[in-house]
This record gives C-alpha cells, structure tokens and sequence, in this order.
C-alpha cells in the first residue's frame, strides 16, 4: 500500500522538475502572444488608418474646378486652383475663400468630364 508521504514526495519531484523545464516554455508562450497582440494591432489599427490616408491624400490630389467640397463645415465649389497647396472655393454668390488644400475633408460631387456622352460611354 502507497503511504500518503511517498504520494508527498513523488508529486514534489515531479513539481519540481516541471518547474525546471518552464523558463523556456515561458519565453516561447510570453513571445508568441506578443507578435499575436502586434498582428491583431497592426491588422485593426495601423492599417486601416494608413488606408484613410493614402485614400485622402489621392482625393486631395484629384480636386478638380467644380467639384462640390466640404471645407471646414461649410460647402461650396472650387472655382479655381490657386497652386499646389491652396484652393479657391465659392461658398455663396459672389463669395469666394482661399483655403489649404488640405482643409478640404471630403468632395461631395465631383465635375462631370466635359466630353460628349457618346465619348464617355466608349472608354
């Protein structure tokens, strides 16, 4: 018959064997959950945010005179392309600002092209 100190002694140096063998299987589970949490980051975070951006620095690359535009709240229309980095924008009758091009935060509805139907329904 097992005596209660002999099961004692067995689970203590089965214990204290396991507990030798767990630093590197510590190491390796603390690493693998780390580049989880750095993916799940990267996946639902980083990228989409550089997603926006790409997206609204091609729509800031594209305005065009015409296109109906929110800037800063209000909207209007772009009535002329000062340069690079600024545009003109008619808000009201015989109103017009100035503004970075930046400041643009979405194009509502861009100008049609002005070719003919005909040309447009061929590309």
């Amino acid at each position: 018959m097992i005596s209660f100190f002999t099961l004692a002694a067995t689970a203590t140096a089965t214990t204290q064997q396991a507990v030798g063998d767990t630093p590197a299987a510590d190491w390796s589970r603390a690493l693998i959950q780390l580049a989880a949490i750095i993916i799940i980051f990267y996946l639902f975070f980083i990228r989409p945010q550089q997603k926006r951006a790409r997206e609204q620095l091609q729509m800031l690359a594209n305005l065009k005179v015409g296109d109906e535009v929110v800037v800063s709240g209000m909207i209007g229309e772009i009535s002329k392309i000062v340069n690079a980095g600024e545009v003109e924008v008619q808000i009201a009758d015989g109103v017009k600002v100035k503004v970075l091009r930046s400041s643009v935060s979405q194009v509502l509805i861009e100008k049609a092209d002005e070719q003919p139907l005909e040309k447009q329904k061929k590309k």
